[in-house]
């Protein structure tokens, strides 16, 4: 009988070496993922060809440990080591197999909250938060764990407290101005490539959730520090608005509606110009009006007569 991944003519049909082919092919694109993103986590909301495999390669294992492995062609013992050398797991973590949308609910939180204080009896993020922090302590012991430096990264920028009962210590500086700030957020966007700062990470974090905050209120038509040419200012450089959307939706309708906020705050903008000089034009004209009338006044009839000569 012929084994995993080999494509013998002895005891093989068709169908079965069809699918080994196939299988190899899969298998390289899985572990293209590996390199790529650091895990073999594909997550199966993707829709994608890889995802629909991985969920293939899971019932087929379950299949197999149940007893029924079918008659069709499917895995064998040197697949399943193959794919267990890898870094695969057959039975993923129950919360880790619906990462994306855990995070998509930790955005959600942090943009309606403020912050990423999670309590553990939160009914949706509770068991999520502490799965989290489990994986953390085995990752920083150097144990087995789900975590990996990309899901690392992503929970630090959205503040998340790896140690219950912590906080992130924020950094004491001096105030700056608003345009000192805006200065200091396209610094981190070029080093970073985003403006989505953590509310946790020191001042310039808790001015940008301020920036949100006060636009939110601008829109809303209520009292906001937040101006028409501070918004347009933010939108030029690529604020975001709206930290969620950084992790909800795709990058189309995330950046449609960056035009739509910038095209708004420029209009706004505009109409405060065209206003503004406006009134410097009939501040001009009035006193253009009151120079002319002091010459018609002060200057003698003779000159004037001149004038026509």
């Amino acid at each position: 009988a012929g084994s995993g991944g080999s494509s013998g003519v002895t005891g093989k049909s068709v169908a079965s070496r069809d699918f080994d082919v196939r299988w190899n092919e899969m298998y390289m694109k899985l572990r293209d993922y590996k390199n790529e993103h650091g895990h073999c986590n594909v997550s199966t909301s993707l829709g994608t060809e890889l995802a629909h495999w991985v969920a293939a390669q899971r019932r087929m294992y379950n299949k197999l440990i149940g007893g029924k492995p079918g008659k069709r062609a499917c895995l064998d013992a040197i697949k399943m080591q193959r794919l267990t050398e890898l870094g695969f797991q057959f039975r993923p973590r129950g919360s880790y197999a619906a990462w994306d949308n855990q995070m998509k609910g930790l955005w959600k939180f942090l943009e309606e909250n403020g912050h990423c204080r999670i309590p553990v009896n939160h009914p949706t993020l509770g068991s999520f938060v502490k799965l989290v922090r489990r994986d953390y302590r085995n990752w920083t012991q150097g144990k087995t764990s789900s975590m990996t430096p990309e899901r690392m990264a992503t929970l630090k920028e959205a503040g998340f407290i790896f140690e219950g009962g912590k906080s992130p210590q924020r950094a004491v500086g001096p105030n700056k101005t608003w345009d000192e700030r805006l200065e200091e957020l396209l610094i981190y966007k070029t080093e970073f490539g985003h403006t989505v700062v953590s509310q946790n990470s020191g001042q310039l974090g808790a001015w940008v959730h301020s920036q949100r905050v006060h636009y939110k209120k601008y829109k809303e038509g209520h009292k906001s520090q937040m101006t028409a040419e501070k918004a347009l200012k933010l939108t030029e450089i690529g604020f975001c608005f709206n930290a969620s959307d950084r992790y909800r939706g795709n990058k189309r309708s995330r950046t449609h509606e960056q035009e739509e906020e910038e095209a708004a705050a420029a209009e706004q903008h505009h109409h405060q110009q065209q206003q503004q000089q406006q009134h410097q034009h009939q501040q001009h004209q009035h006193h253009h009006y009151q120079l002319q009338v002091q010459e018609t006044v002060h200057v003698p009839p003779l000159h004037q007569h001149q004038t026509y000569m």
